[in-house]
């Protein structure tokens, strides 16, 4: 196992990710705890931005979100601390897709020092599997919502919330005015010219490495379609 997939399976165990995050971590913030008021988690590029931007747009006041550990035990430790889960999940090929490309702009405009390092596909096949796979027993305990949801219509998303946990927090306008707002806050919340271009030579280099990986990706779409109870014939 890589140390990239190491990390990743530290943080399906809260007991030993919490400790280290609080001991290393930088954005500590990010971590669910007594006072935040819901966690909305998932793997990248699954709408983790668009739903956390969305939600305190829609709000009157200032809301606590644990959000972005993209680690299973953000969602994990929010159930047992009773506070309302969105976790967010997206078709395995396109998030993994889009998260390469977003490590390969991010290292073209010069954002982060740490895209220098770009894990694999079979890598980020495995991390989602390992991922979705760590919270299947919590299926039933979160409200799951698939990526297509969040992004065509966020406002029934927190109706769905407030349904589903007995909240009462204010909903989102999907309107294009709200949506464009939320894109212009940062770059990789929403799509652009260059990454657009990036993603087709990243899809090409997807289609050649496929023989070789097609393992993995069968993995990650099993688990894909287990979460989202759908029969892939039915796609």
């Amino acid at each position: 196992m890589s140390l990239f997939l190491l990390q990743k399976r530290i943080g399906t165990y809260p007991w030993i990710a919490f400790p280290l995050f609080y001991a290393f971590g930088t954005r500590k913030h990010r971590a669910v705890s007594l006072s935040s008021d819901l966690v909305i988690e998932g793997f990248p590029r699954s709408a983790n931005s668009f739903a956390v931007s969305a939600f305190r747009m829609a709000q009157d006041r200032a809301v606590s979100i644990a959000t972005h550990l993209h680690q299973p035990c953000n969602v994990i430790r929010g159930i047992r601390l009773r506070k309302p889960v969105m976790l967010l999940i997206r078709d395995p090929i396109s998030a993994v897709i889009s998260l390469k490309s977003l490590y390969i702009e991010k290292r073209q405009r010069r954002v982060s020092s740490s895209t220098l390092f770009t894990p694999s596909f079979k890598d980020l096949f495995t991390w989602y599997t390992l991922f979705y796979e760590s919270l299947l027993p919590y299926r039933n305990d979160v409200l799951v919502l698939r990526f297509e949801q969040v992004t065509r219509d966020f406002g029934k998303c927190i109706e769905d919330l407030n349904r589903f946990y007995s909240t009462h927090f204010q909903v989102f306008n999907h309107t294009p005015e709200n949506v464009s707002t939320i894109f212009s806050k940062r770059f990789h919340i929403g799509p652009n010219d260059l990454r657009e271009a990036i993603k087709q030579q990243v899809h090409l280099d997807y289609e050649q490495s496929l023989p070789y990986i097609k393992y993995s990706v069968d993995q990650a779409r099993d688990t894909y379609y287990k979460f989202v109870n759908l029969d892939p014939s039915s796609l």
